[in-house]
């Protein structure tokens, strides 16, 4: 009797809760709650709603149990054919149900067992009523845990290790050999500049495809890319650097990238993109086969804003589990909510497990936690301790937009620095479990704070230097190559017998002699003269150089830059070649910009964007230029390059040593040698713009560089070369002298001249082809030199200051084997912001008459273009745009200007709102009186503004346009 009477009161509480609710109640308990808030408001309704479908996974933690001692390739693999092959319960009835009531396509995922689609709102019930549905949220957008202060980041990167990563004692695993190398990093973030100095080098889409290496719902096929520059800084801090300068926990590995976070979308990135990067990045390269291209580590800068979700929301739970059970550590940043209790975002503070999604908060460089960093417990229990770390994450230097720099602050800074940690602890061992890791992270900090972990500090600071204390050692030794050098002044010259000193280390310290043999990669030029030699690591030392050098005979035929790949076999005990590392050697010095040829019929000249010209095999630099050739000769010239200085010690230099031989040029590009292009002349041009940042003791000047050669001209000899120096500095520059180092090598006996009229210096031979140089705008003096019988002549600084700065024609003797001239100008004073012009021609030609013609045809040319034209009338003194005729105008008005030189030019209309409304010049015109006539077209009356742009200044006027 009493059973039957609860039996009747239990269908009296269904019958109730039916009644109650229109839908069915054990269905809509599947709903998340703000799906639920929209069945009760428009259960009815046929309008749609974008969702996330989550099906029951069953044991879905056996796997990763099981894979827990498996090495990382076999884990992979293992993990990601279990969860392609899985089949989720119910997972066909919510197939069928989609087919039939989902609108806009389906998407099925894997990695966890989970359909996006978008359906009506009254289907949602039936919907969550199939057997197996576990959980069905809204596909909502979700957003990046935005820095809480941003600044820029001022002056150069400093070559010192900076404050957080001594703070993290990061630079005791760089001395174990440690950089990250061949490890692989991960960022579900706002995207990458794949092009930032720091960054390019390392991102693994310059040697795999991009589908591999970059993932992105808004343009899959584009090259990765950042709206807001916040993951470009994340990236940075995880393996960034530049030269020398490393803002990055792991310089030596590579990236990919996620950018499912403000990415430009409308809506945003949903929860469902999100999913499908997780899904991306436990396959990059859709080879099942492969695991090189699946990362080490995840960072996630994102989280679902509070009050979205109920606490303990287990939306992203199976995902972050099963892409953990494959071996990818995944790391959260906390927030930047605090310092309100309970502010960890989803899903830092869910608490599937003691190590699940491991969080980090952010501490200043005194260790003090920081204010914006989120607070434990989670929510979910309101009694579990968050976050698990904490790391550095105030005024964080690191990587922004535009090739730039920035300081952030935020626990998606600090992060990073985690992330970053797992790199180099894979890099030790690379079967190092994700729990391993987590561990050792928790084992390795420094408490801070109240004692015991807390939910300000969580477990405290990461001290790196104890990280591998609690990491097992590899089973076979980890070797890492760390520096490569070449004795003596440390080129490898082409033609040069070369002596290879190799520092090798060993991060588990557990051998005392290995052997090594090199073997060159390299097609041809390159002999192996001593390949074997010995490493000892005496006692515990961590690194070991080579006991005897290794030997290499480079050809004569190699040029410089060239890069020749090696690889240093590694045998210790009984085992032989166990170990392979891979280096690069760059013979002589590479280029620090490009190169690009004028021809004409007379002539061709290889010009640089480093102040260097010629650059052929046989010259002083042979990258492979063309040279400089006369009629169809051979290379004439062996170097030219110029110079800038304003005392002995304070000189930039692009030519020769003290010594005579090769050194790198001071001169560094800004801007890259354009293509060629044609001016109002007729002369094919090409510009370029650098700076002598290379240099011991930089001058604040920019180099402005624009040639030009005219085909169409009978005299076609002659390259014409113009120079403006611009003072970028706020205060004025004195005593700065110019000067150009020319050798031209010709025939037999060589003699030089110069001519007063011309303004030419003259170069000839016994016979064959003639060269020269015509001062054209500032070039007053000429000196000749004789080259040593063996070596050729080089110049101490103060010698090339003296030289330059001292005015005068010196010839010396009239004839010698081999002669060579500098030619100078200055000294300029030039004021703040201010410029000076230097121009001069290279002149070529069969014998002296075609010589002198082709540099009278330069000293025609320059002078039509800035001092007088074809007439003889002075050309304008200043630019000066004229006012508009007539004013008011109604349709149509000219515009007149002037130019004293030849210039880029662009003549732009605005209205009164400041808004382009016009272009009615833009590109390259010669000096002199200029005009333009503007048509006014459908546009009202008014008051219009017209912008004058030049490479001397910006000049505006106002008109009225009256209809």
């Amino acid at each position: 009797m009493r059973l039957f009477v609860i039996c009747i009161l239990f269908a009296f509480v269904v019958l109730a809760a039916l009644v109650a609710f229109p839908g069915d109640v054990f269905g809509q308990a599947a709903l998340a709650p703000g799906l639920s808030e929209l069945v009760d408001r428009q259960g009815g309704s046929d309008s749609l709603v974008n969702i996330v479908v989550f099906l029951e996974e069953d044991n879905r933690r056996t796997a990763m149990m099981a894979a827990a001692e498996m090495s990382r390739d076999e884990r992979i693999k293992r993990m990601t054919a279990e969860l392609q092959g899985r089949k989720a319960h119910g997972r066909d009835e919510v197939a069928r149900f989609l087919q039939t009531k989902a609108q806009l396509g389906i998407q099925e995922y894997w990695v966890t067992p989970a359909f996006a689609a978008t359906v009506p709102v009254s289907e949602l019930v039936n919907l969550a009523n199939i057997d197996g549905v576990r959980l069905v949220v809204e596909n909502v957008p979700l957003t990046v845990i935005e820095p809480v202060d941003e600044r820029p980041a001022t002056g150069a990167l400093a070559a010192t290790v900076s404050q957080p990563l001594q703070q993290l004692k990061v630079p005791a695993l760089w001395q174990r050999g440690l950089s990250g190398k061949g490890r692989l990093i991960c960022s579900f973030d706002t995207g990458v500049e794949y092009d930032h100095p720091a960054l390019a080098s390392k991102w693994r889409g310059t040697t795999a495809p991009l589908s591999a290496s970059w993932f992105s719902k808004v343009a899959p096929a584009a090259l990765p890319a950042d709206v807001s520059g916040h993951g470009t800084h994340t990236m940075g801090i995880m393996l960034g650097s530049a030269g020398s300068d490393t803002i990055g926990v792991a310089p030596g590995a590579q990236w990919i990238s996620a950018g499912v976070i403000d990415q430009g979308r409308p809506l945003g990135t949903t929860i469902a993109d999100i999913i499908e990067a997780f899904q991306w990045a436990l396959n990059p390269d859709g080879n099942a086969a492969t695991t090189s291209d699946v990362p080490d580590v995840i960072l996630n800068s994102w989280g679902i804003p509070k009050g979205l979700f109920q606490p303990c929301d287990e939306t992203f739970a199976t995902v972050i589990e099963n892409v953990e059970a494959a071996g990818i550590v995944t790391i959260f940043a906390a927030g930047n909510e605090g310092p309100t209790p309970m502010s960890l975002r989803n899903p830092a503070d869910m608490v599937l497990s003691p190590l699940c999604s491991f969080a980090v908060g952010a501490v200043d460089n005194y260790n003090i936690v920081a204010g914006f960093s989120s607070r434990g417990p989670a929510s979910c229990d309101q009694l579990t301790v968050k976050p698990d770390v904490v790391a550095p994450g105030v005024n964080i230097r690191s990587s922004h937009l535009d090739g730039t720099y920035k300081l952030l602050s935020g626990t998606s800074m600090a992060a990073p620095y985690i992330a970053g940690l797992v790199a180099l602890i894979r890099e030790y061992n690379p079967n190092a479990s994700v729990d391993q890791i987590k561990n050792a992270f928790i084992l390795a900090s420094t408490d801070l704070g109240t004692a015991g972990k807390d939910n300000n500090y969580g477990n405290g600071l990461v001290d790196a230097s104890r990280l591998l204390e609690h990491i097992a050692d590899p089973t076979v030794p980890v070797f890492s190559l760390s520096r490569v050098s070449v004795s003596g002044d440390g080129l490898a010259l082409p033609g040069e017998q070369v002596d290879l000193s190799v520092t090798v280390g060993n991060a588990s310290g557990n051998l005392d002699l290995i052997t090594g043999r090199l073997v060159s990669k390299a097609a041809s030029g390159v002999s192996v003269l001593t390949a074997q030699t010995a490493f000892s690591f005496s006692g515990t030392r961590l690194s070991a150089i080579n006991q005897t050098p290794l030997v290499l005979l480079l050809s004569d035929t190699l040029h410089n830059g060239l890069v020749l790949p090696f690889q240093l076999l590694l045998s210790y005990g009984d085992n032989v070649d166990t170990d392979t590392l891979t280096f690069n050697l760059v013979v002589g010095i590479a280029p620090n910009g490009t190169i690009a040829t004028h021809h004409t019929d007379e002539l061709e000249v290889t010009v640089s964007d480093f102040g260097m010209f010629g650059l052929a095999p046989g010259s002083i630099y042979n990258i492979r230029g063309e040279g400089f050739s006369v009629a169809g000769s051979d290379n004439l010239l062996y170097e030219a390059g110029i110079i800038l200085g304003r005392n002995a010690l304070q000189l930039s230099s692009g030519v020769r040593s003290a010594a005579g031989g090769l050194a790198a040029s001071d001169f560094t590009p800004l801007h890259n040698l354009s293509d060629e292009w044609t001016g109002s002349d007729g002369g094919y041009r090409r510009s370029a713009q650098f700076s002598d940042r290379s240099a011991q003791i930089p001058i604040p000047i920019t180099v402005r560089q624009e040639t030009a050669v005219y085909p169409s001209l009978d005299n076609n000899g002659l390259l014409i070369v113009t120079y403006r120096l611009q003072n970028t500095s706020l205060e004025n520059i004195s005593n700065l002298s110019f000067g150009l180092l020319v050798d031209f090598d010709l025939t037999g006996m060589e003699s030089v001249g110069y001519d007063q009229t011309l303004n030419l210096v003259h170069h000839a031979g016994a016979s064959g082809p003639q060269a020269g140089l015509v001062g054209l705008s500032g070039v007053t003096s000429f000196k000749v030199f004789d080259n040593g019988e063996i070596t050729k002549r080089g110049f101490t600084k103060a010698e090339l200051f003296d030289i330059i700065s001292r005015p005068g024609v010196e010839l010396g003797a009239a004839q010698s084997d081999d002669r060579f001239f500098i030619v100078s100008a200055g000294p300029f004073a030039i004021p703040a912001r201010d410029s000076v012009e230097v121009s001069f021609a290279f002149v070529g030609g069969r014998n002296q008459s075609e010589l002198f013609a082709n540099a009278a045809a330069a000293r025609r040319l320059h002078d039509q273009a800035t001092g007088t034209d074809t007439d003889g009338n002075t050309l304008p003194a200043v630019y000066e745009l004229h006012q508009n005729y007539p004013n008011p105008f109604n349709p149509s008005t000219k515009i007149a200007f002037s130019l004293p030189g030849a210039s880029e030019v662009s003549l732009r209309v605005y209205n009164s709102l400041g808004q382009e409304v016009a272009v009615l010049h833009e590109g390259r015109l010669a000096a002199g009186q200029h005009s333009v006539e503007w048509q006014a077209g459908e546009l009202a009356s008014g008051v219009y503004f017209y912008r004058l742009s030049t490479e001397g200044t910006d000049l505006t006027r106002k008109m009225v346009l009256l209809k």
